[in-house]
């Protein structure tokens, strides 16, 4: 039995595209997009089958650009709808077939899972029926006002 991933990179990302961002995982850091990071931290996964990426239309050539150095484990793209909910279904539904156990869901826009988070992940998945990452947040969040004061 196989594990998959499905990197739900179909989205617009407007709050950054309202500053200046254009579309979220396509934004580089350190010389590759978003999205180039997140799929490489699952293809170079020892644990990880196959990786299914889905996209928005609009976004072919972008998503060709990123994907050129990643070998057998990237599937062809998925074209996304018209929300989160149906890309992960159409992502899901691209796998049917492929004998599939497990399946993770990975946001693009969330470039740095480590191999560390993928493995406890994947252990729990064989304790439990669902599992999600979460770290601790390290930061206090605060609001300014107008005046930038806190």
């Amino acid at each position: 039995m196989k594990t998959a991933v499905v990197i739900v990179a179909a989205g617009r990302g407007t709050r950054a595209s309202a500053a200046g961002g254009g579309v979220k995982q396509y934004a580089e850091l350190g010389g590759r997009s978003m999205l180039a990071h997140s799929i490489q931290s699952f293809v170079l996964h020892p644990r990880v089958d196959m990786v299914v990426v889905v996209i928005n239309e609009r976004d072919e050539l972008s998503y060709r650009v990123t994907t050129k150095p990643f070998g057998q484990k990237l599937r062809p793209a998925v074209t996304g709808g018209a929300t989160r909910q149906e890309s992960v279904f159409r992502g899901l539904e691209s796998l049917s077939g492929q004998d599939c156990a497990t399946v993770l869901i990975h946001d693009a826009a969330r470039p740095f899972v480590s191999a560390d988070i993928i493995d406890g992940v994947l252990d729990d998945l064989a304790e439990y029926d669902g599992a999600i990452a979460s770290l601790p947040c390290a930061d206090t969040l605060k609001r300014a006002n107008v005046d930038r004061l806190v």
